[in-house]
């Protein structure tokens, strides 16, 4: 479709017959996200009301389509750098979100770290170097606020205000510490969302938890925790998992959420993800 013949098709959302608008944004949607630029113009110059959300409408689907092939491109790849997984997902509420923006935050705390790592350190004190710069330098907690809240799932935000839910903050911090050397891995256990730290052979050395600021876990503690909570150990909770697997835990989490919050819409968003992580899914039995 030519520059003229695309400025008359969104002139055209003007039209309040649906069958027209029907057939004109199936015109658009079919040109993809290349047509983005040219909607937003339209969109500040309009003072059509119907136009403009019409438009909206319209770029809020191709900006999720663009979203949903980058997460897809993403579980594709050998390696799956957390950060960049979190920032598809965050990317389909926040289409203008740059992964450069975020990385440069998550950067800036590793290069932190790594002045003050040293390879002849034992495990533990590589941890305490991560929970040092992680919550104390720079000052990343728990929300003391509605942590159900579906913003605190978003990686941006966690950035931005250095505050997240279990899931959010635990993530970035096992970003992070991957990022520095450190072997830590996902843990994805039912209520609960921890780190291990494994051995060169993928043994679990120890587990840590940031409720209490990385501290060192092992076994035994978690078995006490599934007694207290009423909840049937299965071994594979208990196994690292991979960050394909760490991310389709955070995507659950916001589904959860935005379910909670009574919001449908959003929650069926990022349910229709779920497909995409059918290799996660059969790795290990849902949690309960």
């Amino acid at each position: 479709m030519k520059v003229d013949e695309i400025a008359t098709s969104i002139r055209l959302l003007e039209d309040p017959d649906h069958e027209v608008y029907s057939i004109i944004s199936a015109r658009l949607i079919e040109q993809g996200p290349a047509i983005i630029p040219a909607l937003e113009r339209a969109f500040e110059a309009s003072s059509n009301s119907l136009q403009q959300e019409r438009i909206k409408n319209i770029f809020q689907y191709l900006q999720s389509k663009v979203a949903t092939q980058g997460l897809e491109n993403w579980l594709q790849q050998p390696y799956h750098n957390l950060l960049e997984g979190a920032y598809w997902l965050a990317k389909h509420s926040y289409p203008n979100l740059r992964l450069e923006d975020l990385q440069a935050v998550a950067d800036d705390i590793v290069k932190d770290m790594m002045v003050n790592l040293q390879d002849s350190m034992p495990p533990e004190e590589k941890i305490k170097t991560l929970d040092f710069f992680f919550f104390r330098h720079h000052y990343f907690r728990l929300s003391d606020k509605e942590i159900l809240q579906p913003q605190h799932n978003y990686i941006n935000n966690v950035i931005d205000l250095h505050t997240g839910n279990l899931v959010s903050l635990t993530f970035l911090y096992l970003h992070i510490g991957q990022q520095a050397g450190l072997s830590l891995q996902a843990v994805c256990m039912p209520n609960s969302f921890i780190v291990a730290h494994t051995g060169d052979g993928g043994e679990v050395l120890f587990y840590l938890h940031i409720l209490q600021q990385g501290a060192k876990l092992f076994r035994k503690d978690i078995e006490l925790y599934f007694r207290r909570s009423n909840i049937t150990s299965k071994e594979h909770y208990y196994l690292p998992k991979s960050n394909s697997t760490a991310l389709l835990y955070l995507l659950e989490m916001q589904i959860y959420c935005y379910e909670r919050e009574g919001n449908p819409a959003k929650a069926e968003q990022f349910r229709s993800l779920l497909p995409l992580f059918s290799a996660e899914k059969n790795s290990f039995d849902e949690l309960d």
